[in-house]
């Protein structure tokens, strides 16, 4: 497993790093600086582990922060220029190829049935199934929820049409297409 090389400056290059990070065959092991590697749960998590182990500023962004609930937010915003600390961004931006296959994942979660007792499966599918009324979505949302329903049913019955790769590729595919909404204007 290579290190992987981000920027200090140059945000594009950081976020084609997390893209072919993401489409890779062990996309959700990151390596820690010290050895080891960490077992990320989705896509998300790999962003952000790349970027607070392998970012050479995540420490300055980290301190500068006033709350450490505006660390993770912070970084990811730094690191890949984001606009906001959820990856959020304009649904229209999106390819028409992309934005489908996202429109099928909120069909899916609409039309599947869902189990009230399991709170975190139930409030990804509600989100998914939102999607299409949303004129707004978001990196941080799509690779949770989509993975919290993969957890709960990985079935197409329960309206899962993403597993883990499936969803990382996904992600990647957005941030190759950077839409212009997804990221901060240029210092």
């Amino acid at each position: 497993m290579s290190t992987p090389a981000l920027s200090e400056t140059d945000r594009a290059h950081n976020r084609r790093v997390w893209s072919e990070w993401l489409r890779g065959p062990d996309c959700f092991r990151v390596p820690k600086p010290q050895g080891g590697v960490h077992e990320c749960q989705d896509a998300w998590e790999v962003g952000h582990m790349l970027a607070t182990d392998h970012w050479p500023l995540s420490d300055l962004v980290a301190q500068a922060a006033e709350y450490e609930a505006d660390i993770e937010p912070a970084v990811m915003m730094a690191c890949y220029g984001l606009r906001d600390g959820a990856g959020s961004f304009d649904r229209d931006d999106l390819a028409e190829r992309i934005r489908g296959r996202i429109l099928v994942a909120a069909q899916a979660a609409k039309s599947a049935s869902r189990n009230p007792e399991r709170m975190a499966a139930l409030l990804a599918h509600n989100t998914i199934a939102d999607l299409p009324e949303e004129p707004e979505w978001h990196l941080f949302a799509l690779a949770n929820c989509l993975d919290d329903m993969w957890r709960d049913d990985p079935s197409p019955m329960a309206g899962t049409v993403f597993s883990p790769p499936d969803i990382a590729r996904l992600i990647a595919d957005i941030l190759d297409a950077a839409p212009p909404s997804l990221l901060a204007p240029e210092d």
